[in-house]
């Protein structure tokens, strides 16, 4: 068998490593685009935050793991040199060795320490921006730069083999990757390890969950008051009927007044009975609703009393008696018939609707 001839490369001086390594960073500009200028940004182990459960290259920091820092440009070409002689110090180079390995992995813990934002002052046009709307003093928007880590990518790929070299038979099972060709013809230009960027991890997409999704527009957006078109058209002719019969005018009988309020009681507890199902609803998923109430603070008070039984009182009466009066009224048959209430006429409804949920 051959012996291995290993290569030992003399160390240069730290002022030269210096210089090269406080450049490092763990997102690069030209890891979006290799067309545009150098930059990008360094984060600081020692002010990172966990994110969890988010896996996240400041997430990794705070956990006390690794994630490999990589230049924002090979120009000047030294530093990608540079660089180099410190993956050969980690010992990632069978058949290299650095003559001082401690010293310059000393040095490169020593200048990558501390954060770095290099180049931000402006996003150059071939950056892709998201605009997100900021509710602030004066409005407007906030421009994102969405940038990516090799560092990051390199700690997962590593990870993900660790894993499969386990005796876990459900550890050994390979991962899904895609293919995407990134860095264009001198990927090198882009960084040293931009080839961590061409085998992306794939993951099937979250399922959606309607009756999750159902439960946090009802906690946000309240419920929409659906009525029963049978019994509100029933009502709408009956009264015409009645004021045909009154010329005009509602009669006081008793005996109208009785039957005007069963109508107007089928039509409130139907949608009463909705509500229910929508607090059930809710009631399932209370877990997983922001806060500690079923509804949203925002909304207004007679959707709070609907949703949620023990916000019911008198308040809440009259002002859900007074929303579901105007959605009857502004209820229209094909015809376009309605009950032509005027304001005091709502407020009479809204009174029926009131004595009805006692």
């Amino acid at each position: 068998m051959a012996k291995k001839t290993i290569n030992e490369i003399e160390s240069l001086d730290e002022a030269t490593y210096k210089e090269s390594f406080s450049q490092l960073l763990h997102f690069s500009f030209k890891s979006v685009n290799s067309n545009t200028g150098s930059g990008g940004i360094r984060l600081s182990a020692d002010k990172a935050r966990d994110t969890a459960p988010y896996v996240s290259t400041e997430g990794a920091l705070a956990q006390g793991f690794s994630v490999a820092v990589d230049y924002a440009s090979m120009f000047p070409q030294t530093i990608a040199t540079h660089l180099k002689h410190a993956r050969i110090a980690q010992g990632n180079d069978e058949k290299q060795v650095m003559s001082s390995p401690e010293r310059i992995l000393q040095t490169l813990e020593n200048e990558t320490r501390t954060s770095l934002e290099l180049n931000t002052g402006a996003a150059e046009p071939r950056l892709r921006q998201i605009l997100l709307p900021i509710d602030t003093e004066f409005r407007g928007y906030l421009a994102f730069t969405p940038l990516v880590s090799a560092g990051l990518a390199k700690l997962l790929r590593e990870t993900e083999s660790s894993m499969r070299s386990g005796t876990d038979s459900k550890a050994q099972r390979r991962l899904r990757r895609a293919s995407v060709q990134v860095g264009g013809a001198n990927p090198q230009n882009v960084g040293a390890l931009i080839t961590e960027f061409q085998r992306p991890l794939m993951f099937s997409a979250p399922q959606e969950d309607p009756d999750l999704k159902r439960a946090l527009s009802l906690h946000y957006r309240g419920m929409t008051i659906r009525l029963p078109e049978e019994a509100v058209s029933s009502y709408i002719e009956w009264r015409a009927k009645q004021l045909q019969r009154g010329g005009g005018r509602m009669s006081g009988k008793s005996r109208v007044r009785q039957s005007e309020t069963a109508i107007v009681g089928e039509i409130a507890r139907y949608v009463l009975e909705q509500a229910r199902r929508c607090t059930l609803l809710l009631e399932r998923h209370r877990q997983t609703l922001p806060g500690e109430s079923l509804t949203d603070p925002g909304l207004p008070l007679f959707q709070h009393g609907l949703l949620d039984h023990s916000r019911r009182n008198s308040l809440w009466r009259a002002e859900f008696a007074q929303a579901l009066a105007q959605r009857i009224a502004d209820y229209r048959l094909r015809d376009e018939m309605s009950l032509g209430l005027d304001s005091s006429g709502i407020s009479g409804l809204a009174n029926i609707i009131e004595q009805v949920t006692l």
